[in-house]
């Protein structure tokens, strides 16, 4: 059934302001594409032949951020991290190049800070490098002539053993950046970017970790002027294992646009991206040696577990 409705000014007017709209946005995305087409790409990089010339070096993360630690002036005993830079991280094998250019082209057209590409098998460490993007080789791929089982260029299927390998080198970058007490901001390949979020990130500044939601119902304040309500975690002083390292981070609750904690634990804490503090470093340790511990555990699996470990209420 088609109802018809009649012209009025009222309607008349929502229409053309639609249209407004759907104009500014076409323009907005159109500056986008432009910058991402406009962004330069580096020059082709010669591939020495070994992988380990190429693994995530506290050398190679300085290299990026040497003015880090100055930067700081003082925001760890501030409690703060506002003015810190942070790394961006993403990672790929062959299959996946055609996601890691189009992830890098965003990045850059979105005026990202410093960034970095991880390759897990060799052919993609080339192809990255010809391609004259940041890159690194992931950890087992570094080992590959110590004999280390290497990882498919092809797609690895998700839920694969081959899959949950994978995950594991994302907890051990996390702790390897963390632990060069460097921030990282960690994202899928098949992520992109149409806006630097570093203003974002900005507002948290005592938040240890950042990471997005699988939530399907709104906790954030709907107010955007109220105030933060911040817990920590508190855990018994004989805590061990996990729940120690997690007690050894101050975790936000709700505020401007964070979703309410622990009310948000009804979902699952999503890995698809994540911003890791320096400080954040014992949940990160914690999280890649229980994967480690668990070969067949998934990844986001064990990170909810280690969050909801350190979730009792504050006291």
């Amino acid at each position: 059934m088609l109802a018809a409705y009649p012209d009025s000014p009222a309607l008349d007017a929502a229409r053309a302001a639609l249209a407004a709209q759907d104009a500014t946005e076409a323009a907005a995305a159109g500056a986008r594409f432009a910058a991402i087409d406009a962004a330069p790409a580096g020059p082709p990089v010669p591939y020495t032949g070994d992988p380990a010339d190429y693994a995530l070096s506290p050398a190679l993360l300085a290299s990026l951020l040497p003015q880090q630690q100055q930067q700081r002036t003082g925001g760890q005993e501030a409690g703060g991290h506002a003015a810190a830079p942070y790394i961006t991280i993403t990672w790929c094998n062959a299959a996946f190049m055609p996601f890691a250019l189009n992830w890098a082209a965003h990045a850059r057209g979105a005026g990202m800070g410093p960034f970095l590409v991880g390759a897990s098998d060799e052919a993609a460490l080339r192809a990255l490098l010809a391609a004259g993007l940041p890159t690194f080789a992931m950890p087992r791929l570094v080992g590959k002539r110590a004999g280390l089982p290497q990882t498919s260029p092809a797609d690895l299927g998700w839920g694969s053993p081959a899959f949950h390998k994978l995950g594991r080198e994302k907890a051990a970058t996390a702790a390897a950046v963390t632990g060069s007490g460097h921030d990282v901001l960690l994202t899928d390949v098949d992520l992109v970017f149409l806006a630097d979020p570093a203003p974002y990130f900005a507002r948290f500044p005592d938040a240890a970790l950042l990471t997005s939601s699988d939530g399907l119902h709104r906790t954030t304040a709907p107010n955007p002027a109220v105030p933060a309500a911040v817990a920590s975690s508190a855990l018994p002083a004989n805590a061990t294992g996990l729940a120690a390292a997690a007690a050894a981070v101050a975790l936000p609750s709700t505020g401007t646009g964070l979703e309410a904690w622990p009310a948000a634990l009804d979902a699952a804490g999503n890995i698809g991206i994540m911003l890791w503090r320096a400080v954040a470093h014992p949940v990160a340790v914690a999280w890649r040696d229980a994967l480690v511990a668990e070969p067949a555990a998934w990844d986001q699996d064990v990170f909810n577990d280690l969050l909801r470990a350190g979730a009792a209420p504050a006291t």
